[in-house]
């Protein structure tokens, strides 16, 4: 009797082997694959091996949504083989950030948000070493002028995961993860890298720059000789510059 078989992670290399013993033997193949590890190609040569078509859907298994939409096409799957997952070795992954994603966890601090992510995953047997680093520009209002700019921020973070009995986190650069469980989700990370890159004092340079000016003409300003004298006889003009300077 044919059986319907999904093969996630197909494409790749054992997951294709696979294929070929399940199609000579009988069995209709379904492969989810997202190609990050593999390419189509192989899917071509296991048709071209066995004389028999391989029913293929470029499905990253993360995506529930379509991922049920699979199922539902597919309706008679029997079973489920799983090779979906990153080879060992290093892997990068590019994330573009905007207001969006702050959204996401509701925080509405920023104007705007123009941020690439990059996290370099080094995959090894028994752990997972993350190296986090994010360039761009964030809009805020200056703490002086109240006036929103442009400001370049940067930030770099490392993180260590590892696999134990169960979840902890009470360490910032050491997560442990249950044993068995297959993800990730980074946007925590990403998330807290940007809001700490992001300076206590947020002044724009160009009012920074006006600020020391008038610290300049403040120091030059003529000296009360006597603390007791009239605020009269000082020139208003540096009264209006103090003003200025306080606000």
């Amino acid at each position: 009797m044919t059986k319907k078989i999904l093969v996630t992670g197909g494409a790749g290399f054992i997951g294709s082997h696979t294929c070929i013993e399940l199609l000579n033997n009988g069995n209709e193949v379904v492969v989810v694959d997202n190609l990050y590890n593999a390419n189509k190609k192989s899917l071509e040569v296991v048709e071209r091996v066995t004389g028999k078509k391989v029913t293929f859907y470029e499905v990253d298994i993360r995506d529930e949504e379509k991922l049920n939409e699979v199922f539902e096409t597919e309706k008679d799957i029997f079973g489920v083989i799983h090779f979906a997952g990153l080879k060992d070795g290093e892997h990068l992954f590019e994330y573009q950030v905007d207001n969006h994603f702050f959204e996401l966890f509701d925080y509405q601090e920023f104007n705007s948000v123009n941020h690439l992510v990059q996290v370099h995953l080094q995959k090894k047997s028994t752990l997972l070493e993350l190296d986090f680093s994010a360039q761009g520009t964030i809009n805020v209002n200056c703490d002086i002028t109240d006036e929103p700019f442009d400001l370049p921020t940067q930030a770099q973070s490392h993180l260590v995961v590892k696999f134990g009995e169960e979840y902890n986190d009470d360490n910032e650069e050491l997560l442990i993860l249950p044993q068995g469980e297959h993800t990730l989700n980074v946007a925590q990370y990403i998330y807290e890298i940007l809001v700490l890159s992001v300076p206590a004092k947020r002044v724009n340079p160009n009012t920074q720059s006006f600020a020391q000016a008038m610290e300049t003409l403040e120091a030059l300003s003529p000296k009360e000789l006597d603390e007791a004298e009239d605020d009269s006889q000082i020139d208003p003009r540096w009264n209006e510059l103090r003003k200025l300077l306080n606000k």
